[in-house]
């Protein structure tokens, strides 16, 4: 039969325990606290690094080569004419003079048009790049934030175990607990280091990717506490201002220009050309100056065109699917994000708070009306309850940054403020 375990005695150190193990971890905390750095901090100081500046410099480089527009147009060209009657009396004719093709189609005009919407597809699809980037930052920074908070719930838990551990062992030297119990408890307080130091490692793991990309230290790092998401039509609307869908529609307006460009190509060339002569005549003497002038029009009697007119049509096929089918996908990807920020925003607070449930349930086991296996298993309850209340706060955050990001534009000014300055 098991003995009747007294209230006091060498279970209640756990209390004293456990609350130091929890003050440790404030204090480590607080450590942490001397140098704060805000979520909007990270990210200015991730845009204004050598490795995202060189990125824009190359994207400043790739949007103007596209904004050059291409240029069909023969140059003028300089000629020189020598004409000679043989014989001895012959008359020479010498010319230099100059002619120019003349573009009746104005294909630069829809060229010019058509590498300007090149370039601003460009520049939109750097706003993009640069926003996934910056997500990507910023979903890191939650999962440091939620790692953390892992790591400090695993580490009260082990406090519990250890000091369930201890005790049971001072119990079992007085007599006053059997071995079987304090085994338990030493196996139970072992097994659990697996999960504290899973924890651990994945912040460290966290931390060492954020800082490598801000180049510097992340202690203290504070999270922006996300609002609560706007009604669906209003987060659709401006979810068509996403980068992705402007540079996709500036490359559909590229195409359609090139398109018309290809067109008039078809339309025939007309040259000019002009020349200075000097005649000599075939007794000698002075050259007698004159001029020439004269035109040519070319005859569009083969269809140079058709090839690149056929491309340009299937270029702009191209893009308008291109369109549709990431404007779909952007929806799609907002209305996924609304979805599961108001799931995690119904699920409500626990109801019961597992620290009293602790102490009931150490003092049930103290007092002979629990057993071991139980006071186990509320201690491994209520770790899992304080996981669930950050595994609710760490979905609702996921979902309403990835909100944010398939809008394509941050709720936080300073962090949209930093981002449009990056850009410019």
């Amino acid at each position: 039969m098991r003995r009747p375990r007294p209230r006091s005695g060498p279970l209640r150190p756990l209390a004293t325990t456990i609350c130091s193990t929890t003050l440790l971890l404030v204090l480590a905390g607080g450590a942490e606290a001397g140098d704060r750095v805000t979520e909007a901090d990270l990210v200015a100081r991730y845009l204004a690094g050598p490795a995202v500046e060189a990125e824009l410099d190359a994207w400043r480089a790739r949007a103007r080569a596209a904004g050059t527009a291409e240029v069909d147009v023969p140059n003028p060209r300089l000629e020189y004419r020598h004409e000679e009657v043989p014989g001895a009396g012959g008359e020479r004719t010498d010319s230099v003079g100059a002619s120019l093709t003349l573009d009746l189609g104005m294909t630069a005009v829809p060229r010019r048009a058509s590498a300007d919407a090149r370039e601003g597809a460009v520049r939109a699809s750097r706003s993009g790049a640069l926003l996934d980037a910056v997500c990507s930052l910023r979903r890191d920074a939650g999962r440091l934030g939620a790692a953390r908070q892992e790591r400090a719930v695993r580490a009260r838990a082990q406090g519990r175990l250890e000091e369930l551990a201890s005790a049971l062992s001072e119990l079992a030297r007085l007599g006053e607990a059997s071995g079987y119990d304090r085994d338990r408890a030493v196996l139970a307080a072992a097994s659990h280091r697996l999960a504290v130091a899973e924890a651990a490692a994945e912040e460290q793991a966290t931390r060492a990717s954020i800082e490598g990309r801000v180049g510097g230290g992340v202690d203290g790092l504070e999270l922006q506490t996300l609002p609560t998401p706007a009604d669906l039509p209003a987060l659709l609307a401006t979810g068509r201002e996403h980068p992705d869908l402007v540079a996709l529609r500036k490359a559909r307006d590229a195409a359609e220009r090139g398109q018309v460009a290809a067109r008039r190509t078809a339309a025939p060339d007309l040259t000019l050309s002009g020349a200075a002569r000097f005649d000599t005549p075939p007794e000698g003497g002075a050259p007698r100056p004159g001029f020439e002038v004269g035109v040519a029009l070319e005859l569009p009697v083969v269809d140079r065109a058709r090839h690149d007119v056929a491309a340009a049509g299937a270029e702009v096929s191209v893009a308008d699917a291109e369109l549709l089918r990431r404007e779909r996908e952007v929806a799609a990807e907002i209305e996924a994000a609304w979805r599961r920020a108001a799931v995690a925003a119904e699920v409500g607070p626990l109801g019961v708070d597992p620290g009293v449930v602790w102490t009931a349930a150490r003092d049930r086991y103290a007092g002979g009306e629990a057993s071991i296996d139980e006071l186990l298993q509320t201690a491994r309850d209520v770790e899992e309850a304080r996981l669930s209340e950050l595994g609710v706060r760490r979905l609702a955050r996921a979902a309403r940054l990835d909100l944010a990001c398939a809008v394509g534009r941050f709720h936080d000014p300073a962090v949209q403020s930093a981002f449009e300055e990056a850009l410019r």
